[in-house]
């Protein structure tokens, strides 16, 4: 399956508090074929995460940008939410595509 790209998404980084501590709403995501991709920017540059669907609607992702991994699970056509970690910090990581997508069925990442 080919990589369906959306733009326009929101990408909200918090920390172990769980708070958003930082939001990016013009984030790019693509999904397809077992992958998922986004890349978004925050105060440090831009962050890129590459990743495979490990078992239905469960992604492991590494960054490409920095050393900082991040598990996410699907939860619902629009919806990705998670954790990352980077050497001793870590916290919740949510990816949503925006309302108007059309987004593929579950199960077709």
């Amino acid at each position: 399956m080919e990589l369906v790209r959306y733009n326009s998404c929101r990408v909200a980084v918090g920390s172990g508090a769980g708070s958003a501590d930082f939001e990016d709403t013009d984030a790019d995501v693509s999904i397809g074929g077992g992958e998922l991709l986004f890349c978004y920017w925050d105060d440090r540059g831009v962050v890129f995460f590459a990743g495979v669907e490990r078992e239905p609607g469960r992604f492991e992702l590494v960054a490409r940008s920095r050393p900082r991994r991040a598990t996410l699970r699907r939860r619902g056509p629009r919806r990705f939410e998670g954790s990352w970690e980077e050497g001793g910090d870590s916290g919740t990581l949510r990816v949503e595509l925006p309302e108007d997508a059309d987004v593929p069925p579950q199960g077709s990442a």
